[in-house]
């Protein structure tokens, strides 16, 4: 058989493959495919796909190293990549010190209002919180934190951070490990209807950075302040 003669027969079998491509998703044939029942079950999938995830995002609060403020790999001795939290949903009473918690910050000039941090809940209403000129930050006569490293950094005088007092009520003191944590403190006590919920880490921090630490950027908090919430 010639190669004139061999075009023609392939040229038939594409067309014939197109066609039956065709009939294959015609509406006829998808109205047979489609029957009640299999539409039953994409219409009960979506609906339970929507409620699943609605759920969720009422329940849990999940964050992401590079979105979380003043949370990098030197603000926690322990630190992770992804945080998830529970949320709490106004229920405070569960709340208990020493739990990792993720909340918005408020009125600090480094950072915009709602971005999220996740710290230590080192200070409860109540409680007498004191830092010292040596750079101590005592809550309850009992040493929580030690270190202002950002100070050294933006030439803020020790003055301006020494402390003696009691955490109001509704209000609460929050902590990272290490003496580079950006928390309260710089910038005092939290509101009670800032924190998110209870957080869980969920992919450990393999690498090293500054995680947003904020004396780098040489800005300090901003505008050269303390950036203390009221």
């Amino acid at each position: 058989m010639t190669e004139q003669e061999e075009k023609p027969g392939l040229s038939a079998r594409l067309k014939n493959a197109g066609r039956a491509a065709r009939e294959s998703f015609s509406r006829e044939n998808l109205k047979k495919k489609i029957t009640p029942r299999r539409a039953g079950y994409a219409i009960a999938s979506v609906f339970f796909l929507g409620w699943a995830f609605s759920w969720f995002a009422g329940h849990y609060q999940i964050a992401v190293w590079g979105h979380l403020g003043g949370t990098g790999s030197h603000c926690l001795s322990k630190p992770y990549a992804v945080y998830l939290a529970k949320k709490l949903n106004g229920d405070y009473s569960s709340l208990e010190r020493g739990g990792i918690y993720m909340f918005a910050v408020k009125g600090i000039k480094l950072y915009p209002d709602g971005k999220l941090f996740v710290k230590f809940l080192a200070g409860l209403p109540g409680d007498h919180v004191e830092i010292t000129r040596d750079e101590r930050i005592l809550i309850n006569g009992k040493e929580a934190a030690r270190g202002l490293s950002y100070l050294h950094k933006i030439g803020k005088p020790i003055d301006d951070f020494v402390f003696s007092g009691v955490i109001p009520e509704k209000k609460y003191f929050v902590l990272g490990d290490t003496e580079f944590s950006f928390d309260s403190r710089y910038w005092g006590p939290i509101d009670e209807e800032q924190i998110v919920g209870r957080a869980y880490g969920l992919v450990p921090f393999f690498w090293h950075g500054s995680g947003g630490k904020p004396a780098e950027s040489g800005s300090g908090t901003g505008d050269g302040s303390s950036g203390k919430q009221d």
